[in-house]
């Protein structure tokens, strides 16, 4: 960097008596040298008010990005997720604001048309618990005070998994992540929010649904595991329908007239 005259009087000194560049330059970088080791003694102080300064600078963002939401600005941490017309983050000035709710020890099977939501809907269970957690405050209804789980950990099966270097179709690498999930469930020391996109698919439709309900029958058995899911399967929306521990919800589409 450069050394200002005004700054180092030395240096405009120097050149007033015409001293060579030679010694002037080698002046200077005494003067760099003994600024950077002042520096490097203070490293520990400037790498703490770094850290200092991007904590606030990351409070504000949070702050700012509430206000233009007009997002909530307190939660009740409970058992169960309440959440009155939530609104997407991305997409809050179109969106169609949605309810979410999860009682404690229920999981919810979500059904309806293609294009309706469905897959947006389950996401957004896990997003205002993990912007909940991270402190980052998100849209709901107005005056309303959302209720929200703090998981200690939030699990996700969406799309299409295949590995075809791996020698894994689209329903052999749901298999294995169905597997890993069970495996982790197993673990009861942590409560988990289990979202699982499209249950049932990947095969033919009676095998898929039974396979998807005895995952979900599975999965129960932890009262810290909650699991939302969406599914095209008629045997997991008549099984949810038919079952008190199992909620069941549908997504629909709407005409531009709201008809």
């Amino acid at each position: 960097f450069l050394l200002s005259d005004t700054k180092y009087p030395i240096l405009k000194l120097l050149r007033e008596r015409s001293v060579p560049e030679q010694e002037i330059s080698a002046k200077e970088e005494d003067i760099r040298e003994g600024l950077a080791r002042s520096i490097l003694a203070a490293r520990a102080a400037i790498d703490h008010g770094l850290d200092v300064l991007a904590q606030v600078d990351v409070l504000f963002a949070k702050a700012a990005f509430g206000i233009r939401t007009k997002a909530c600005e307190c939660f009740h941490f409970v058992n169960c997720i309440r959440v009155e017309q939530f609104v997407h983050p991305l997409i809050f000035q179109d969106a169609v604001p949605i309810d979410l709710y999860l009682e404690d020890g229920i999981a919810l099977v979500i059904s309806g048309v293609n294009g309706g939501g469905k897959t947006l809907a389950m996401k957004s269970f896990g997003l205002v618990c993990a912007m909940v957690r991270l402190g980052i405050p998100f849209a709901a209804r107005l005056g309303s005070v959302p209720a929200v789980v703090l998981f200690d950990e939030i699990v996700v099966s969406v799309g299409d998994q295949q590995d075809v270097q791996g020698g894994e179709s689209t329903f052999t690498a749901k298999l294995n992540r169905y597997s890993a999930l069970l495996r982790q469930a197993a673990d009861t020391s942590k409560s988990r929010l289990v979202l699982l996109d499209e249950l049932g698919s990947g095969t033919e439709e009676n095998a898929g649904g039974a396979i998807g309900q005895a995952l979900l029958e599975q999965l129960l058995l932890n009262k810290a595991c909650r699991v939302v899911a969406t599914t095209h399967s008629a045997r997991l929306k008549t099984w949810a329908f038919r079952h008190d521990e199992i909620g069941a919800a549908a997504v629909t589409l709407e005409s531009a007239g709201g008809g």
